[in-house]
C-alpha cells in the first residue's frame, strides 16, 4: 500500500493566498494601533506575569456574561462594556447551544470592548480592561514590567 506524501514547507499554498493572509494581518495590526485616550492600544498588551496575576484574581469572580445561541449582539457588547468599566475583570461563558466556541467569542468581543483576553478554558473566558474612573478605590494594580535597558 503506497502512502501519498504531503508537500513540505507550505508548498500546497500558492503565493497569492499567502499574500492575502499577510495583508489581512497587517490591516488587523493597523486597526489595533488606533489611539485611545492618548495611549496606543498595542501598549496594553499584557505580559505573562500580568496575565498570571489576572488569572489568579479571576478564580474568585462569578460568571456575569453569557453568550447564547444569538451570538454577540449590541446588548451583549453594552453589558460587557458596563461590566468592564465597573469591575475591570469579567468572566464570560458560552452556552452549549451557541454556534461559536469560547475562543471565538472572546476574540470577537475583545476588540468590540477594547479589552484584552486573559484566559480561555473550556466554555469560559476572562477579559480585562483598565477602568478610566479616577475615583475608583479598588483598581487592579498590575505587576510592573521589568524591561531591560
Amino acid at each position: 500500500m503506497s502512502r501519498r506524501r504531503r508537500p513540505q514547507n507550505g508548498a500546497q499554498r500558492s503565493g497569492p493566498v499567502l499574500e492575502r493572509t499577510s495583508n489581512a494581518m497587517e490591516r488587523m495590526s493597523a486597526e489595533r494601533r488606533t489611539e485611545r485616550n492618548g495611549v496606543c492600544e498595542d501598549d496594553m498588551d499584557l505580559t505573562s506575569k500580568q496575565r498570571a496575576q489576572l488569572r489568579g484574581l479571576a478564580n474568585s469572580i462569578d460568571t456575569i456574561l453569557i453568550v447564547g445561541k444569538d451570538g454577540i449582539g449590541d446588548n451583549l457588547v453594552k453589558q460587557a462594556n458596563d461590566a468592564l468599566e465597573a469591575r475591570e475583570l469579567i468572566k464570560g461563558r458560552v452556552l452549549e447551544n451557541s454556534l461559536m466556541s469560547a475562543r471565538e467569542a472572546a476574540e470577537e468581543l475583545a476588540p468590540l470592548t477594547r479589552s484584552e483576553i486573559v484566559q480561555v478554558i473550556g466554555t469560559k473566558f476572562v477579559l480585562y480592561r483598565p477602568s478610566h474612573k479616577k475615583d475608583k478605590k479598588d483598581k487592579i494594580v498590575l505587576v510592573a514590567d521589568k524591561k531591560k535597558a
